[in-house]
């Protein structure tokens, strides 16, 4: 995976990402089983009676599956000399984050587990995960390359802070602190973990575009093509 190439065990954390995004998929199955009610929604009580609510809670839980799944599909390096399957995908990926996922979570967010430090952590990440893939989808429709990789990092990046918050939830569950406070810190250590890992990993790897790169024909980088 392209977020590893440059990394010790790179194929350790690929294969772990990968399992970890499966396993997230699967867990939120049972949000569509007939005739189950899940932990979380019956923890909500009256508010999933709440059809703007529950609308968007199913919307957004939804669209996250398919973001993570496609965006992990885009982000091994060796597919992307497939470039129309990295278009369709791309198209899906930007489309999905942009007018669903993102917009759902933001009207998740106020009432989020662990009042307003949680709903202000679920916001900050729904609002930097839209503004970077709309900055990825600007940069390329600018035929800015390098920039356009380096903000769907970011946005990636933040996709994977829902797993980040899940790992992170089962260890702070396990050092033993309280319910609320695990949840609200495990909100805000997955936006900054990743976000900080996105930095690094563009500070090493992307070079900036310039006003020169700007003006050549989109082109997939070949750095991708080579990476696992």
């Amino acid at each position: 995976m392209y977020l590893f190439k440059n990394s010790r065990f790179a194929f350790v954390w690929t294969v772990t990402t990968i399992a970890l995004i499966v396993l997230l998929v699967y867990n939120t199955l049972v949000y569509f089983q007939l005739g189950v009610r899940a932990e979380f929604l019956t923890e909500k009580g009256p508010l999933v009676k709440n059809r703007l609510w529950l609308t968007a809670f199913y919307f957004h839980v939804f669209s996250s599956c398919v973001v993570l799944l496609t965006g992990a599909i885009l982000f091994f390096s060796s597919l992307l000399k497939y470039r129309r399957m990295h278009l369709v995908l791309g198209y899906i990926y930007i489309n999905i984050v942009l007018w669903i996922a993102a917009p759902t979570g933001l009207i998740l967010s106020p009432v989020a587990k662990g009042g307003w430090p949680g709903a202000l952590g679920f916001a900050v990440t729904g609002l930097a995960w839209w503004y970077a893939t709309w900055a990825g989808y600007r940069a390329i429709r600018q035929r800015r390359v390098n920039d356009h990789i380096a903000w769907m990092v970011r946005s990636w990046c933040l996709s994977l802070s829902a797993v980040t918050f899940r790992v992170l939830h089962i260890a702070f569950f396990a050092v033993g602190f309280a319910p609320l406070t695990n949840y609200v810190m495990a909100i805000w250590f997955s936006l900054i973990l990743n976000a900080w890992f996105a930095e690094v990993f563009i500070a090493r790897n992307i070079p900036h575009s310039t006003k020169r790169q700007a003006t050549k024909e989109i082109e997939v980088d070949s750095q991708l093509v080579s990476s696992f």
